[in-house]
Parts: C-alpha cells; structure tokens; sequence
C-alpha cells in the first residue's frame, strides 16, 4: 500500500514577501550593471568602430550656388581622405571636420555661410566615415587635416584656420605643436568632446554623481581596447594658446555644458565661449542659424583679415 503523499506546506506572506525582496534585489543588481557595465563598454566599441558609413550623397555646394571641386589626399599613415574645396576669395581658408558617425555633409550649411563670405573651406571626411579610407577611426586622424592645411597654406591661402565642430576621438596637439599646426591661425569648437577621464567635469549636483561611474567604465574600456587619445581635450585646450579660440556649447545639456566650460577655463587667451541654452549637442545650427554664422565670419575675419 502506498504511502500518502506528505501534505504541501503552505506558503506563507513571508514567502512571498522573501520573493519580492529577490526580484527587486535583482531587478536593482541588472539596472545597476546594464547602465554602469554593459552600456558604456557597448558606447565605447561602437565609437570605436561606427556601423554603416552615411552615404555623401544628393546634396553638394553647387546646389547652394557655390563654387567647388573634389580633392582626395593622404594621410602619413598612408589613408586616403576625400572631400570638398570651396576656393577662397579673400586668401584665407577653413578646415572643417565634422562629427562621430557623420561625414561633410554635416557641416555643409556652416561651411556655405563662410564660404560666401569670401573665405576656402575645406570639407572632408574624416577616417572610416563617408568616402574616406578605413574601417576605424584613428586617435590621430586630424593629422590629414595638418597635411592640406599645409597645402593650402602654399598653394591657396596665406592664413589658414581650423573649425573642428564636435569632432570626437581627435589626435590633440602636444605640449609643441607640429609644424604644419603653426599654420592654423585660429579654431571654433563646438561640443568637444571628453576623450580620456580628466575631461569629465567635477559632478555638480546628484545626476552628476550618478553618471560617473558610467563615464569611468567608459573610458576604461576605450583604454583597454588602444583608443585613448595621446592628451585631454582640456590640456589641447591649453596648448593651443595664443591661437584665438571660440568655443560652441548648446547648453541644453548640462554635462556639456560642464565640459565645455572646463575647456574654457583652461584655454589661455584670446578665447570666447557662446553658449545657447535651447539647443542640445550639435544642435546649435538648427537652433540659430542666422546667429551662427555671422559669428562664425566675425570670429575668423578677426582672426584671419584682421591684421594684414
């Protein structure tokens, strides 16, 4: 005769609560390792290596009227850099390079405003992005930059300036900038870019606090995977100097907002900073347009045409 199956024991509210305390517990443990672990290594391979490259298509300067042939050129590390030039008409030229993830199209509204203002722009695209050679951003990109500002230094314009709008990953300049640096008279930053750790500002309030461990595990990983750029944004902010400065920020974010003015902080002179509170990161052109670019051509025509 088989024996009667013993009776199940009842669960009780102490169960039950005992369960609840788990999932919350494990809900609190999986948020915790997705936004201070998991994102920000994903946020760092994907900077590393952008997906698909945007196509630079169905828009070029002609069709603002203006002026423009294609250029292609390499860099020291044997890359080849396509972009647009827009002649210059006062003598003076601008390097423009755009964002992560974009390429020279980005930046063709600011580089028409300058241009029919008299002054060359050249518009390429940086590495692994638009039609430009490799697969993955280099740390030290901008040296294809240096190259033609060299180039048009000696063949097309006699002052040469640098707009680097929110270009992240940058190579920065030493302590003693590189001779073909010594041509560029003058740069606009918009948005720059923390790249390594000492970029991140000082936490201002809870949200700050909050975030940084993320920014850490950040910039941990670019380290671990050789990306890490050779100096700070905040010491190229300083080493730049005496070249004038313009720094961009759409105030909208607070942590940029941060950032941008620790780089202000310490640039040395002459330097300006132009904060606009209703735009976010990149964002400054679509919130003021007409703003923009006169200060855009006021600051390089200071610059640049202002002592002959």
């Amino acid at each position: 005769m088989d024996e009667a199956a013993p009776p199940r024991r009842r669960r009780d509210r102490r169960y039950w609560l005992n369960l609840l305390r788990f999932g919350v517990a494990a809900v609190i443990v999986a948020t915790l390792l997705t936004s201070y672990v998991f994102l920000p290594m994903l946020a760092a391979h994907v900077d590393a290596h952008p997906g698909g490259r945007r196509p630079v298509c169905c828009v070029t300067p002609a069709d603002s009227g203006l002026d423009y042939e294609d250029v292609t050129f390499t860099t020291v590390g044997g890359l080849t850099v396509a972009g647009w030039y827009l002649p210059a008409r006062n003598g003076a030229a601008v390097t423009a390079a755009h964002g992560l993830g974009n390429n020279r199209l980005e930046l063709l509204p600011q580089a028409a405003a300058l241009a029919e203002a008299g002054f060359g722009v050249l518009l390429f695209d940086q590495i692994a992005h638009g039609e430009s050679g490799a697969t993955r951003p280099r740390s030290r990109v901008t040296t294809c930059s240096r190259r033609w500002t060299t180039c048009c230094a000696g063949r097309r314009s006699s002052r040469t300036a640098s707009a680097r709008w929110a270009f992240r990953g940058a190579a920065r300049p030493r302590s003693r900038p590189p001779p073909a640096l010594e041509a560029i008279r003058a740069i606009v930053v918009e948005g720059p870019a923390a790249v390594t750790l000492d970029d991140m500002p000082y936490p201002a309030n809870l949200m700050g606090w909050l975030r940084a461990p993320a920014g850490i595990a950040y910039f941990a990983t670019r380290r671990a995977m050789a990306v890490d750029a050779p100096m700070s944004t905040t010491e190229a902010a300083a080493a730049l100097a005496p070249r004038p400065l313009l720094f961009i920020a759409g105030a909208g974010l607070e942590h940029e907002q941060l950032a941008v003015r620790q780089y202000f902080a310490a640039a040395g002179e002459p330097k300006a900073l132009w904060e606009v509170p209703e735009a976010g990161h990149g964002q400054v052109w679509r919130a003021r347009p007409e703003a923009y670019a006169a200060r855009l051509t006021d600051f390089f025509s200071a610059a640049l045409l202002g002592a002959e």
